[in-house]
């Protein structure tokens, strides 16, 4: 168990940001864009082409929002904001890198290591599905051992 949820559940919710990395290359009008969260300036404004990163994708389909991940409007009233992803956790609202450690459990480096286009040289959606299945291996062996 990694925070009172079980691994497999981890494990299941990095294969569903596979299922929507497939789901995105598929989409003819979807575009993949790892330097922001979504590129819009509010909610409002966001479509199925609207450039995002992979979780910023996640944020919008389905699955994740049934399971807790959502995007949020970050704009306090006095600066700009931007579009984060957001998910509850023991009563507070977690944004940004912290909802993303939160709902896959990861470290801040593993986080930054998985999601953050700083980290590719360069960039491609293949690079990150490997980083992703190598978590996913990582999970497993610590369940079988378990």
């Amino acid at each position: 168990m990694i925070a009172s949820v079980p691994i497999p559940e981890y494990i299941n919710r990095l294969q569903n940001v596979l299922r929507v990395l497939d789901n995105v290359e598929r989409d003819p009008v979807a575009e993949l864009d790892m330097e922001r969260w979504v590129d819009a300036p509010s909610l409002d404004v966001i479509a199925d082409d609207t450039p995002s990163c992979a979780i910023g994708h996640c944020c919008r389909d389905e699955w994740f929002i049934e399971h807790g991940l959502f995007l949020i409007d970050t704009f306090d009233g006095i600066r700009s904001g931007c579009i984060a992803p957001a998910i509850h956790t023991d009563g507070e609202l977690q944004t940004g890198y912290n909802a993303v450690r939160a709902f896959f459990c990861l470290t801040w480096n593993q986080a930054v290591s998985l999601f953050s286009h700083d980290n590719y040289h360069p960039f491609t959606p293949d690079a990150l599905r490997r980083r992703i299945r190598k978590h996913i291996n990582e999970l497993s062996k610590m369940e079988d051992s378990a």
